[in-house]
């Protein structure tokens, strides 16, 4: 996938923000590189 600015932003739909970060420990632990930790975000 080609990306404009070079980086790919994604967005993941939780029920609470505490799931994202057990969503983002668990991709870390299988090997995914991150370039920074999960943010909350409020809004569209």
């Amino acid at each position: 996938m080609k990306c404009i600015d070079g980086h790919l932003e994604n967005a993941l739909y939780v029920d609470a923000f505490e799931e994202a970060d057990i969503e983002y420990e668990k991709v870390i632990t299988k090997g995914a590189v991150s370039v920074s930790e999960p943010t909350t975000r409020l809004g569209g």
